[in-house]
């Protein structure tokens, strides 16, 4: 309701299109896209509109997406993911999931590339190959494999070394033009197949990230905007930190104090593609070096939730 307030009347979003070699309709250019509002267009809404736009390109095969919230899910309006008139999505081309697990069955493999660490054998850059069954793993589940594999003694040049163990959430995973994976989704939801060389990304550890960034500073907090508040006017808050070994529920607890005492556990931080930062670990957990944007975006606490939903129902 408050983007809806904050957005009245008419305007347009701009949507960046990919680049296709040979293909004239996506050369990267960003479309403007006219909307009457933001409340009625959902997504899938949003890809018809696109679709009238390439020549008929089937709304099952774009994915649309925002920096912050990853690919947008069909069902929901424009106005719940609290995108503005003027906003930039990115669109992607994909072929839908059941289509692409018909088109790539099993068994395969995947390469993993590690990264690239001076002084660190265990990472030098080395292709790891992780057998798969099926396409439909997900992202989550890769990274399990990986964290087994990366136990495992594996020869490197005329070295025979034993790969540290890189625990699930140590871990980022990456394919080119898709960037960060979601969890959730699986390798046939990205397109993906097998022989594919993914990028693996690890975070440094919390002791080492301390060291290289010691001292204070401060990080940034851009607040959501909420037309009925005026302590939530898009603003970003600077806040001075003596050091990032503060948990990020310790963060909330200063963020507080700019919002007019909102409860901690009304704040949700998010930073990148590290999405909703967890209360009991660290900026420098996370590898966050100061001077960094977060998120904020604010949610009912959950015993309210409990309050307002009580007894049976369903979800879909």
């Amino acid at each position: 309701d408050d983007t809806l307030a904050n957005n009245e009347g008419s305007g347009s979003i701009k949507v960046r299109f990919p680049v296709v070699e040979g293909n004239a309709n996506f050369n990267g250019q960003i479309v403007d896209v006219p909307l009457d509002d933001l409340k009625e267009v959902t997504i899938a809404m949003l890809k018809a509109r696109i679709k009238d736009d390439t020549g008929g390109l089937a709304a099952n095969e774009q994915k649309i997406s925002d920096p912050f919230l990853g690919i947008l899910p069909d069902d929901r309006t424009l106005a719940f993911y609290n995108i503005n008139f003027g906003d930039i999505l990115d669109l992607s081309l994909l072929e839908p999931e059941d289509e692409f697990l018909v088109d790539n069955p099993g068994p395969g493999d995947v390469k993993v590339q590690f990264p690239l660490v001076a002084g660190d054998d265990n990472l030098n850059g080395q292709v790891v190959t992780i057998p798969l069954d099926t396409l439909e793993v997900t992202i989550a589940s890769l990274k399990e494999q990986i964290e087994k594999i990366a136990g495992d003694s594996a020869t490197v040049g005329n070295k025979v070394l034993v790969l540290q163990m890189y625990d699930t959430d140590e871990q980022r995973v990456s394919y080119p033009a898709l960037g960060y994976l979601t969890n959730m989704h699986t390798l046939a939801y990205y397109n993906i197949a097998y022989g594919a060389t993914l990028q693996l990304t690890l975070l440094e550890p919390e002791a080492d990230f301390l060291e290289d960034n010691p001292g204070s500073g401060s990080v940034k907090v851009k607040f959501p905007n909420v037309l009925s508040d005026a302590n939530l006017n898009g603003q970003v808050v600077d806040v001075p930190l003596d050091t990032l070994a503060i948990t990020i529920t310790a963060l909330k607890a200063l963020i507080k104090d700019d919002l007019d005492n909102m409860p901690a556990n009304e704040q949700r931080l998010s930073y990148h593609n590290l999405g909703f930062l967890e209360g009991e670990h660290t900026l420098a957990y996370y590898n966050i070096p100061m001077g960094s944007t977060l998120q904020l975006t604010l949610l009912e606490p959950e015993d309210d939730t409990l309050a307002n939903n009580d007894g049976g129902g369903s979800i879909k």
